[in-house]
């Protein structure tokens, strides 16, 4: 039992001789401990040339109990590794002959360490405190009984990494430095002004949204799940991120839906009262319309059916036909012409009519289809004329007549079984993106043959109407639909804003301008939520919602107040006081501290109040704002200045040095800048002036103490404008 216990510790203190093994290894580590728990520590010798404890009895005691537990952990894992392993080994019955008789059990090395390996550990850390500390070749003369190596080095360091923490700084009731507080206190406050700032705009986004009466009924899922993240806990909720996903599919999936719904519509067009009667007749339906085609063409509905079933309820009940949309009157003519065509089985299948059969038919018997297609539709054939007009087929060129006739139908065959392939890949599963664009593509490119036809037999005197009017939200319903058949929402979204914007063209409507760009800013971060995979992905969507260049808006006003920082560089002189010394060095006693300047290059981080207004008269205002140039004057009022931790001086006196922690006085750094802003630039240059309490050690002959600066200079920053507080109602250059 003794052997085993031996064998683990040598190995044990072989290893920490391994990584311990020369003068350099040990210099470097021991040089870490400096600026760690051991720096609080005071030992001196005494007579005998022993290191003697004299202050940090407490911390000296914890950090000793700290490295006995690792050191008899790493004894027990010793035990282990080096303990040989037995295979298992049958037991026989009880009773049986043979069976073996019970091992002697193996006791475990214990985690509590022998007096002289504690006395060992307490021994390494007192040399060591008191080698940190030693700055005398007397006191190295005098030393006695140094360890010839630290064979617990590696433990006391990590004791102090793990245990104590290496914070640097006065000591506090925490068992961390106060800069390690303050520099965790920042980041904390830094993670929930984000969180809050990104919470302030969600909640702000969720309020236009949801006054919006073309938004919100647009946006009805995802807007709940945005109230929910808004009276949650701010941007740690990641968790967010499929909520939003699913609720955002789901809005963009019901938008040919929304477009299908008669009072959606007409709120649509009651914001843009400047569009005729006339008009919005004929828009009205061809939006509705082709919206409700591509819902249909979307849940795999045949088109020769959803047509149908269309055409049906556009003549469902009318006696009279008059002032029919083109829309309406082109989808009944495409509903008529795919019936001559061909013939729908079980709503799946299309069989068109064989074009030898087409081919083969003479003048005269194309006179008789057309008689019959005449016959058998002539209720919905007044529908499309919309008018006592005829298509006058007795009378003028019978053979030009029947040639378009002819060529039509050729057209229309064609178009529909292209569809008819494409959709029974569909039902393989065999779709691709590709294929589904050009199914979507044929479906409407069918109703553009139809309207060549209604041309040619002068049902419409030109394509004027059907180019401004229905063509464009073709395209726009088609590329909604192949955007929600293959999840390429970006498609989506852009037909949406193109239905809107196309509308809005040329109507001078300002608040329908604001709408889609709501939805356009708004729909960007929906896209990234979708494309987002990680949480982190996430909170870089809602970074991109939180909008910059705010400097632009104070430099649009006559005067604004706004909680501003400028990161930048300043560059200037410093002043401290410090006692005056003579040519050795020394301190000459009896003396006041006198002010010393030198020249200081800082990184210069002010956050405080800034008050922005124009100097310049208003007409210059008025000719720079035609030129679309913003720059204003600022005076700024300095709080704090997270720069000034991080100063550093140019200057050659060894005497000073920039405090190594950072104390909550030194955060506070009053002071004042004069500002100017560059031209359409978050860039300003300015002239500053700051206080800075205890920014510096003084080190003169032994005596030691802190400093005060007074800094004064140039400075070139960045306006991160943290949020307004006023701004004027006037903008530069606007009369009163």
């Amino acid at each position: 039992m003794k052997k085993i216990q031996l064998v683990c510790l040598l190995v044990l203190l072989s290893g920490s001789l391994l990584a311990q093994d020369n003068y350099f290894t040990e210099a470097k580590k021991l040089s870490k401990l400096a600026e760690t728990a051991l720096k609080d520590v005071v030992v001196s010798l005494d007579a005998n040339g022993k290191p003697v404890l004299t202050s940090g009895g407490e911390k000296m005691n914890t950090l000793s109990k700290h490295v006995q537990k690792l050191v008899a952990a790493a004894k027990q894992d010793a035990f282990k590794t080096e303990r040989p392993a037995t295979d298992p080994v049958p037991v026989p019955a009880e009773g049986a002959i043979g069976a073996p008789a019970p091992a002697p059990a193996v006791a475990a090395v214990p985690a509590v360490l022998s007096d002289e390996e504690n006395k060992t550990i307490e021994k390494e850390i007192l040399y060591a405190a008191w080698l940190l500390k030693v700055k005398s070749e007397d006191e190295l003369k005098k030393v006695r009984d140094f360890p010839a190596k630290f064979l617990f080095l590696k433990e006391i360091q990590k004791a102090i990494e793990v245990f104590v923490g290496q914070s640097t700084g006065s000591p506090t009731n925490f068992a961390f430095s106060e800069s390690a507080i303050i520099y965790g206190i920042t980041d904390f406050i830094i993670r929930r002004g984000k969180e809050e700032l990104v919470e302030s705009y969600l909640e702000g986004w969720y309020n236009r949204l949801n006054e919006s009466e073309i938004l919100s009924p647009l946006l009805v899922q995802t807007l709940s799940v945005t109230k929910a993240f808004t009276q949650d806990n701010g941007l740690g909720l990641a968790k967010y991120g499929d909520k939003w996903k699913a609720a955002m599919q789901e809005d963009l999936r019901r938008i040919p839906h929304l477009l299908m719904n008669e009072q959606y519509v007409d709120v649509l067009f009651s914001k843009i009262p400047s569009i005729q009667d006339a008009t919005k007749k004929e828009l009205k339906a061809a939006i509705m319309g082709s919206a409700d085609l591509t819902y249909r063409l979307y849940l795999k509905e045949h088109v020769v059916s959803a047509v149908a079933s269309i055409s049906d309820g556009y003549c469902a009940g009318q006696d009279v036909f008059k002032d029919n949309p083109l829309f309406k009157r082109i989808i009944v003519l495409s509903d008529i012409l795919m019936k001559v065509s061909g013939t729908l089985e079980n709503n799946t299948t299309y069989k068109a009519v064989k074009l030898d059969d087409v081919e083969t038919l003479d003048a005269d018997s194309w006179m008789v289809l057309i008689k019959l297609m005449y016959a058998r539709n002539n209720r919905r054939l007044e529908y499309v004329m919309d008018s006592p007009a005829k298509l006058d087929i007795f009378n003028g060129d019978l053979f030009k007549k029947t040639e378009a006739f002819h060529y039509l139908v050729r057209k229309v065959i064609a178009q529909v079984q292209t569809y008819q392939n494409l959709i029974s890949q569909a039902g393989t599963g065999k779709l691709s993106f590709d294929d589904s664009r050009k199914l979507f593509e044929v479906a409407f490119g069918l109703f553009t043959q139809t309207q060549q036809f209604m041309k040619f037999f002068k049902l419409e005197k030109d394509d004027v109407l059907f180019k401004a009017s229905i063509e464009p939200y073709f395209r726009y319903a088609q590329e909604i639909g192949e955007g929600i058949s293959t999840q390429e929402y970006g498609k989506v979204l852009d037909g949406a804003l193109g239905v809107f914007t196309t509308l809005n063209k040329g109507q001078n409507n300002p608040d329908f301008d604001k709408m889609i760009s709501n939805l356009q800013l708004y729909g960007s971060f929906m896209l990234n939520i979708l494309s987002a995979d990680k949480p982190e992905q996430v909170e870089a969507a809602l970074d991109e919602l939180i909008p910059k260049g705010r400097y632009q808006l104070k430099n649009t006003k006559q005067f604004a107040v706004s909680l501003s920082a400028f990161p930048g560089v300043m560059l200037g002189a410093e002043n401290i006081r410090k006692y005056p010394t003579d040519a050795s060095g020394a301190i000459v006693p009896n003396q006041d501290k006198k002010t010393a300047t030198s020249f200081s290059a800082a990184p210069y981080l002010p956050i405080g109040f800034d008050f922005s207004f124009h100097v310049r008269s208003r007409k210059d205002l008025e000719e720079r704002a035609k030129k679309n140039k913003y720059a204003s004057m600022s005076v700024g009022l300095q709080l704090v200045d997270l720069g000034a931790v991080l100063n550093y001086r140019l200057s050659g006196d060894s005497t000073e040095s920039t405090a190594p922690e950072i104390s909550w006085k030194q955060l506070l750094s009053p002071g004042a800048q004069v500002m100017w802003h560059f031209n359409n630039s978050p860039v300003v240059f300015g002239l500053s002036c700051n206080y800075t309490p205890e920014l510096r050690n003084i080190d003169q002959k032994g005596v030691t103490y802190s400093a005060n600066a007074f800094r004064f200079g140039a400075f070139l920053g960045v306006d991160v404008t943290i949020f307004n507080l006023h701004l004027s109602r006037r903008n530069t250059g606007q009369k009163k």
